[in-house]
Protein backbone atom coordinates (compact mmCIF):
# COMPACT_ATOMS: atom_id res chain seq x y z
CA UNK A 1 0.00 0.00 0.00
CA UNK A 2 1.24 3.17 -1.21
CA UNK A 3 1.11 5.68 1.50
CA UNK A 4 0.63 9.46 1.07
CA UNK A 5 2.38 10.53 4.49
CA UNK A 6 3.78 7.91 6.92
CA UNK A 7 7.24 7.29 6.18
CA UNK A 8 7.25 10.13 3.89
CA UNK A 9 9.86 13.41 4.71
CA UNK A 10 6.86 16.01 5.43
CA UNK A 11 8.34 19.55 5.03
CA UNK A 12 6.41 22.30 7.68
CA UNK A 13 4.32 24.57 5.61
CA UNK A 14 5.45 27.75 7.83
CA UNK A 15 9.67 26.74 7.21
CA UNK A 16 10.13 28.21 3.60
CA UNK A 17 8.57 31.57 5.63
CA UNK A 18 10.62 31.32 8.51
CA UNK A 19 13.68 30.63 7.38
CA UNK A 20 13.34 33.61 4.74
CA UNK A 21 12.14 35.86 6.49
CA UNK A 22 8.54 36.54 4.12
CA UNK A 23 7.12 35.55 7.34
CA UNK A 24 5.13 38.40 9.26
CA UNK A 25 4.96 38.39 12.86
CA UNK A 26 1.96 40.79 14.98
CA UNK A 27 4.82 43.35 15.58
CA UNK A 28 5.38 43.27 12.05
CA UNK A 29 1.94 45.20 11.51
CA UNK A 30 1.64 48.71 10.90
CA UNK A 31 -1.35 50.72 9.78
CA UNK A 32 -1.60 54.69 9.35
CA UNK A 33 -3.43 56.24 12.43
CA UNK A 34 -1.38 53.94 14.81
CA UNK A 35 -0.62 55.01 18.55
CA UNK A 36 3.28 53.54 20.04
CA UNK A 37 2.63 52.06 23.57
CA UNK A 38 5.57 51.45 26.31
CA UNK A 39 5.61 50.30 29.12
CA UNK A 40 7.62 51.87 32.52
CA UNK A 41 9.19 49.18 34.33
CA UNK A 42 10.99 48.61 38.06
CA UNK A 43 14.01 49.30 38.36
CA UNK A 44 14.36 47.44 41.73
CA UNK A 45 13.77 43.68 41.82
CA UNK A 46 11.66 44.38 45.19
CA UNK A 47 10.58 47.56 46.18
CA UNK A 48 7.77 49.33 47.89
CA UNK A 49 6.19 51.89 45.48
CA UNK A 50 5.94 55.30 47.79
CA UNK A 51 4.93 57.49 44.88
CA UNK A 52 4.22 57.71 40.97
CA UNK A 53 4.26 61.55 39.40
CA UNK A 54 3.73 61.54 35.63
CA UNK A 55 2.88 65.20 35.48
CA UNK A 56 5.55 65.51 33.36
CA UNK A 57 4.84 62.84 30.96
CA UNK A 58 1.16 64.09 30.81
CA UNK A 59 2.49 67.27 29.72
CA UNK A 60 4.58 66.25 26.70
CA UNK A 61 2.52 67.06 23.43
CA UNK A 62 1.53 64.06 21.38
CA UNK A 63 1.54 61.75 24.46
CA UNK A 64 -2.35 60.80 24.08
CA UNK A 65 -2.13 58.76 27.39
CA UNK A 66 -0.28 57.96 30.40
CA UNK A 67 -1.90 55.33 32.80
CA UNK A 68 -1.14 53.94 36.23
CA UNK A 69 -2.95 51.38 38.40
CA UNK A 70 -5.83 54.16 39.02
CA UNK A 71 -6.67 53.96 35.59
CA UNK A 72 -7.37 49.97 35.59
CA UNK A 73 -11.22 49.30 35.01
CA UNK A 74 -11.50 45.42 36.60
CA UNK A 75 -9.49 43.16 38.48
CA UNK A 76 -5.38 44.40 38.35
CA UNK A 77 -3.87 41.27 38.32
CA UNK A 78 -3.87 38.29 36.04
CA UNK A 79 -2.61 34.56 35.93
CA UNK A 80 -3.86 31.40 35.01
CA UNK A 81 -4.28 29.85 38.33
CA UNK A 82 -3.58 32.84 40.71
CA UNK A 83 -4.81 36.63 39.46
CA UNK A 84 -1.22 37.46 41.40
CA UNK A 85 0.91 39.28 39.00
CA UNK A 86 -0.48 43.14 38.52
CA UNK A 87 -1.25 44.96 35.59
CA UNK A 88 0.03 47.75 37.24
CA UNK A 89 2.14 47.81 40.58
CA UNK A 90 0.14 50.28 43.18
CA UNK A 91 2.02 48.81 46.09
CA UNK A 92 5.20 47.27 45.67
CA UNK A 93 7.44 45.92 42.67
CA UNK A 94 8.00 41.90 42.84
CA UNK A 95 10.98 41.67 40.46
CA UNK A 96 13.26 44.06 37.76
CA UNK A 97 11.13 45.12 35.13
CA UNK A 98 7.28 44.55 36.97
CA UNK A 99 4.82 47.02 34.70
CA UNK A 100 4.05 50.35 37.11
CA UNK A 101 2.74 52.63 33.94
CA UNK A 102 2.19 52.99 30.76
CA UNK A 103 2.42 55.46 27.69
CA UNK A 104 0.82 55.97 24.47
CA UNK A 105 2.03 58.69 21.93
CA UNK A 106 2.45 59.42 18.62
CA UNK A 107 5.61 58.16 17.98
CA UNK A 108 7.88 55.35 19.55
CA UNK A 109 10.89 57.82 19.95
CA UNK A 110 8.08 59.89 21.93
CA UNK A 111 6.93 56.80 23.89
CA UNK A 112 10.59 56.61 25.55
CA UNK A 113 10.66 60.42 26.32
CA UNK A 114 7.35 60.24 28.20
CA UNK A 115 8.69 56.88 29.99
CA UNK A 116 11.55 58.80 31.17
CA UNK A 117 9.53 61.86 32.17
CA UNK A 118 7.64 59.40 34.94
CA UNK A 119 9.13 59.78 37.96
CA UNK A 120 8.63 56.82 40.35
CA UNK A 121 10.07 56.66 44.00
CA UNK A 122 11.04 53.29 45.16
CA UNK A 123 11.64 52.07 49.20
CA UNK A 124 14.44 49.00 48.47
CA UNK A 125 13.34 45.92 50.31
CA UNK A 126 15.75 42.89 50.89
CA UNK A 127 15.98 40.22 47.89
CA UNK A 128 14.58 36.95 48.11
CA UNK A 129 17.39 35.46 45.81
CA UNK A 130 17.06 31.61 46.75
CA UNK A 131 14.35 29.23 46.19
CA UNK A 132 15.11 26.85 49.49
CA UNK A 133 15.93 29.84 51.37
CA UNK A 134 12.83 31.51 50.35
CA UNK A 135 10.72 28.97 52.03
CA UNK A 136 12.85 28.01 54.93
CA UNK A 137 11.42 30.44 57.82
CA UNK A 138 12.31 33.45 55.86
CA UNK A 139 11.14 36.23 56.96
CA UNK A 140 11.22 38.21 53.41
CA UNK A 141 7.94 38.11 52.21
CA UNK A 142 7.22 38.45 48.00
CA UNK A 143 3.90 38.00 48.63
CA UNK A 144 1.87 38.66 51.86
CA UNK A 145 0.35 35.12 52.01
CA UNK A 146 4.29 33.60 51.88
CA UNK A 147 6.67 32.95 49.33
CA UNK A 148 5.10 29.56 48.80
CA UNK A 149 2.81 29.02 45.46
CA UNK A 150 2.09 25.96 45.83
CA UNK A 151 3.00 22.87 47.88
CA UNK A 152 2.36 19.02 46.01
CA UNK A 153 2.72 15.69 47.21
CA UNK A 154 2.74 12.69 44.96
CA UNK A 155 3.07 9.32 46.20
CA UNK A 156 1.76 5.98 44.21
CA UNK A 157 1.54 2.49 45.81
CA UNK A 158 3.05 1.89 48.74
CA UNK A 159 5.86 3.90 49.51
CA UNK A 160 7.17 2.72 52.48
CA UNK A 161 7.06 -0.87 51.86
CA UNK A 162 8.74 -0.14 49.03
CA UNK A 163 12.01 1.62 50.62
CA UNK A 164 11.41 -1.32 53.39
CA UNK A 165 12.19 -3.91 50.96
CA UNK A 166 15.02 -2.12 48.88
CA UNK A 167 18.65 -3.42 49.68
CA UNK A 168 20.03 -0.04 48.66
CA UNK A 169 18.03 3.55 49.85
CA UNK A 170 19.89 6.75 47.79
CA UNK A 171 18.68 9.91 49.49
CA UNK A 172 19.93 12.98 47.78
CA UNK A 173 18.41 15.87 46.37
CA UNK A 174 18.69 16.26 42.23
CA UNK A 175 18.11 20.44 40.70
CA UNK A 176 18.14 20.69 37.07
CA UNK A 177 18.34 24.03 34.92
CA UNK A 178 15.01 25.00 33.92
CA UNK A 179 14.04 25.18 30.17
CA UNK A 180 12.58 27.70 28.33
CA UNK A 181 11.13 28.26 24.22
CA UNK A 182 13.26 30.54 22.11
CA UNK A 183 10.72 32.13 20.27
CA UNK A 184 11.02 34.07 16.62
CA UNK A 185 9.19 36.62 17.21
CA UNK A 186 9.04 39.30 19.88
CA UNK A 187 6.30 39.82 22.46
CA UNK A 188 4.36 43.18 21.30
CA UNK A 189 1.40 43.18 19.19
CA UNK A 190 -1.37 45.51 18.28
CA UNK A 191 -4.50 46.59 19.65
CA UNK A 192 -7.96 47.84 17.79
CA UNK A 193 -11.32 48.57 18.67
CA UNK A 194 -13.64 49.19 15.74
CA UNK A 195 -16.80 51.52 15.81
CA UNK A 196 -18.83 48.40 17.08
CA UNK A 197 -16.85 48.24 20.47
CA UNK A 198 -15.03 44.67 19.11
CA UNK A 199 -11.38 44.93 20.65
CA UNK A 200 -9.06 43.48 19.04
CA UNK A 201 -5.48 41.85 20.09
CA UNK A 202 -2.73 40.86 17.47
CA UNK A 203 -0.04 39.28 19.18
CA UNK A 204 2.00 36.25 20.16
CA UNK A 205 -0.18 33.54 22.42
CA UNK A 206 0.04 30.11 23.33
CA UNK A 207 -3.42 30.71 24.57
CA UNK A 208 -5.59 33.40 23.10
CA UNK A 209 -8.69 31.94 25.35
CA UNK A 210 -6.72 32.66 28.29
CA UNK A 211 -5.44 35.89 27.27
CA UNK A 212 -9.05 36.87 26.51
CA UNK A 213 -10.27 35.84 29.94
CA UNK A 214 -8.08 37.85 31.24
CA UNK A 215 -8.09 41.01 29.12
CA UNK A 216 -11.79 40.97 29.95
CA UNK A 217 -11.19 40.70 33.82
CA UNK A 218 -8.64 43.48 33.74
CA UNK A 219 -10.12 46.12 31.39
CA UNK A 220 -13.80 45.06 32.99
CA UNK A 221 -14.93 44.81 29.18
CA UNK A 222 -17.84 41.82 27.98
CA UNK A 223 -15.47 38.26 26.97
CA UNK A 224 -17.86 38.11 23.69
CA UNK A 225 -16.43 41.56 22.40
CA UNK A 226 -12.55 40.70 22.32
CA UNK A 227 -11.11 38.64 20.00
CA UNK A 228 -7.17 37.22 20.16
CA UNK A 229 -5.31 36.69 17.44
CA UNK A 230 -2.37 35.06 17.76
CA UNK A 231 -2.03 32.74 14.51
CA UNK A 232 0.58 34.83 11.95
CA UNK A 233 -1.11 33.13 9.05
CA UNK A 234 -4.33 35.64 10.49
CA UNK A 235 -1.84 38.46 9.73
CA UNK A 236 -1.76 37.73 6.07
CA UNK A 237 -5.50 38.48 5.76
CA UNK A 238 -5.13 41.70 7.65
CA UNK A 239 -5.60 43.18 4.08
CA UNK A 240 -8.81 41.86 3.24
CA UNK A 241 -10.52 42.99 6.58
CA UNK A 242 -12.14 45.98 7.88
CA UNK A 243 -9.65 47.53 10.16
CA UNK A 244 -10.29 50.79 12.38
CA UNK A 245 -8.13 54.02 12.11
CA UNK A 246 -6.91 53.96 15.47
CA UNK A 247 -4.41 50.90 16.89
CA UNK A 248 -1.93 50.90 19.99
CA UNK A 249 1.19 48.72 19.17
CA UNK A 250 3.31 48.09 22.84
CA UNK A 251 6.28 47.42 22.23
Amino acid sequence: MEFKWINKAVTRQDARGKTTGETRYMSDLSFPGMLWGGILRSEYPHALIKGIDCSGARAMPGVVAVLTHEDVPGLNGYGITVQDQPVLCWDKVRYLGDAVAVVAAESRELVREALSAIKVEYEPLPLVLDPVAAVENNPTLVHEKGNVFRLTKVETGAVDEAFGRADIVLENTYTTSRQMHGFLETEAGVATLDQDGMLTVWCGSHYPHRDQLQISRSLNYPREKIRVVSNRWVVALGARMRLPSKFIWPY
